[in-house]
Formats: structure tokens, C-alpha cells, sequence
């Protein structure tokens, strides 16, 4: 199992957009291969979770094109980017 947690902080007034944009994401996501989970998800300080769990590095790895179009095609703007962090995790 593999996860990738992307955090983010949404701008000031933009948080439904920011849920918006990372449902998006999460959504065009659930077709890849070796996808097991995607899912939104919000902390009580109001920052943003994109959990995705993966059967492997590997799946994650081939899905890295996907993954960046993806991105590149949301309107990010909602969310401070200073603010924002990936954490990859590898089962142990």
C-alpha cells in the first residue's frame, strides 16, 4: 500500500471552492489503475486532505501523468500555496 495525503489551506472566503476543486480531482482520479481509495477530507482548522491510496509505488508512479494533467487543469487559486504539502507514505 501506498498513500499520498496532499494538504491545503484554502484562501480566505474560497473554502467551498476549494472543496469543490479537490472533489473534482478526486473524481477524475477514481479511473486510475491501482487506485484503492480517494477521498476529501477536512481537519477541525479548516485545511483540506486529498488522501489517495494506492496498491503500490508503482501504481502511484504510473499514474503520474494523469495525476499532474489533473492539476494542471483545476483552478488551484482557492488555495494558498504556501500553505499547501504532500506526504508520500510507504506501508511498512
Amino acid at each position: 500500500m501506498f498513500v499520498e495525503l496532499q494538504l491545503h489551506r484554502p484562501l480566505k472566503g474560497r473554502s467551498e471552492d476549494a472543496r469543490m476543486a479537490l472533489h473534482g480531482m478526486a473524481r477524475r482520479a477514481k479511473a486510475e489503475h491501482g487506485l484503492r481509495q480517494v477521498a476529501v477530507l477536512e481537519e477541525q482548522d479548516g485545511r483540506l486532505c486529498l488522501l489517495s491510496v494506492w496498491e503500490s509505488r508503482d501504481a502511484w508512479s504510473a499514474a503520474r501523468a494523469t495525476r499532474e494533467q489533473i492539476a494542471k487543469e483545476t483552478d488551484l487559486s482557492c488555495i494558498d500555496p504556501a500553505a499547501s504539502s504532500v506526504l508520500l507514505l510507504a506501508e511498512t
